[in-house]
Formats: structure tokens, sequence, C-alpha cells
């Protein structure tokens, strides 16, 4: 995203080039980036939200950021989570300790699908500086999760 700080003058929408996300989550976006909805935070953005038991694979696990919203049902944190999959007993298991303990099959969760403003531009490339200040060398797979008060918007969830 950072590549493009200087070229994005208008309201977007970030994917991942290898998920399927569907029309509804667009439309929802859309309608997000042209209702001008200010939360009152440093920033607004909108994510494309999706219940977790909807994005599972059949055939290997999966990797999804899960969510926990707070009582306005803003996303308050990201948790990266691998190797989810569905149980026998219908119960989701992953990789995290700390997840495995409350994740559940409706839960919320992101599958990279963001739509925001160009000043979130800004905002990201001040906390990108923090973010390598604190990666340690040759931690290649650092990604940032439980990032707190962000500001994010969470819609309705497919």
């Amino acid at each position: 995203m950072l590549c493009c700080k200087d070229v994005v003058k208008e309201p977007f929408v970030i994917i991942n080039a290898d998920d399927y996300y569907g029309k509804e989550a667009f439309v929802k976006l859309h309608d997000f980036l042209v209702s001008g909805e200010d939360l009152g935070r440093e920033f607004t953005m909108g994510m494309g939200g999706f219940i977790l038991k909807n994005t599972l694979s059949d055939n290997v696990t999966v990797t999804r950021g899960v969510n926990v919203v707070d009582e306005n049902g803003l996303l308050s944190q990201v948790h990266e989570t691998t190797g989810i999959e569905m149980g026998e007993d219908g119960r989701i298991k992953c990789d995290s300790e700390e997840v495995q303990e409350w994740i559940s099959p409706e839960d919320k969760v992101s599958m990279n699908m963001w739509a925001g403003y160009p000043e979130f531009l800004d905002f990201l490339a001040e906390d990108f500086k923090d973010f390598l200040a604190n990666v340690e060398e040759g931690d290649l797979k650092s990604e940032r999760e439980g990032v707190g008060d962000i500001g994010s918007l969470v819609w309705s969830y497919i």
C-alpha cells in the first residue's frame, strides 16, 4: 500500500489477489466509502469481514485475522491465526493456544479486504517506521497483531 502513497488521492479498497470475496463484500465497502462516516478516530477504515465457518477449506488449514470487536461493533484487535480448521467435533482448531481458548465457527475474520481514505496512507507510513524499528534482525515473518484501537469499522459479515 505504501508504494501508492503519493498516487492514491481517492477512497480505495485493497484486497489479496488470491482470495474470493464475492460481490456483496465490495458493495458493502463501496457503501461505507461513499457514506463518508466519521467515527471520530485518528482515521476511519472499513473492513470486509466474514464469518469464519464460511471461509474454511475442506482440504487444508487456513490463516485468518480473527477479530475482536468492542461494544460499539468497532474492530479492536486482529489476531493473525494460522492452522485454522474445523474439527470433526464441529469445533474450530488452530495453532494459537490463546485464540484456541475462545475461537468459534461464528467468529468474525478478516481476509484482508480493507477500504480507506488517502489520509490513512500517511498514518500507515508513520506506523510502518515504528514497525520496522521493532523487528528483530532476520525475522522475516514478523507481523503486527492485536493492534488495539485502530479505528476501523466492522461491517456486516458475509
